[in-house]
């Protein structure tokens, strides 16, 4: 199975309820996460998941400042394209990881080097080594005229088969 973690504006550090002990304990033990941020005007919950993949040993992991208000379409790595053939996906104002540390970016970038959504694999995590982390820097994929149905799809296949 895996987790969905969609809480995009809540951070972890500062929660009386810090869950990072419990969420490892669960990825070292094979299990997958999905973490949901957004841009740059959520730098508490953007930090969480930095610090989070950091604690996992997946790396150094940054993100852009860049408050990016607009749309570009990215194309989906074949490698992650395992419930449809649809490789295109629209990244509407998201966040951006600038370092992704062990982790592999899951489309093109959204600009020069900076992706907004990246994959973690099974063995990419010192600390976890059975488990695997998708990170995503846009709650739009889920959201109204911007959602992204097959890339979240893909998404959880993602998380199934890493």
């Amino acid at each position: 199975g895996h987790l969905w973690d969609l809480g995009y504006a809540s951070p972890y550090i500062g929660n009386d309820y810090n869950p990072t002990n419990k969420l490892l304990a669960y990825l070292a033990s094979g299990g997958a996460m999905c973490l949901l941020g957004e841009n740059s005007n959520f730098g508490a919950r953007d930090d969480a998941i930095d610090n989070f993949v950091i604690t996992c040993g997946g790396g150094t992991v940054t993100r852009s400042s860049t408050d990016y208000n607009y749309s570009v379409t990215a194309t989906v790595e074949p490698e992650f394209l395992l419930a449809n053939n649809n490789n295109s996906v629209v990244f509407s104002r998201p966040g951006t990881f600038t370092y992704k540390g062990t982790g592999t970016a899951m489309s093109t970038a959204f600009t020069g080097t900076e992706y907004p959504a990246v994959c973690w694999k099974t063995g990419s995590l010192d600390y976890a080594k059975l488990g695997s982390i998708v990170a995503v820097l846009d709650i739009n994929i889920f959201n109204g005229v911007s959602a992204q149905p097959d890339f979240i799809d893909n998404l959880s296949l993602t998380l199934n088969n890493l």
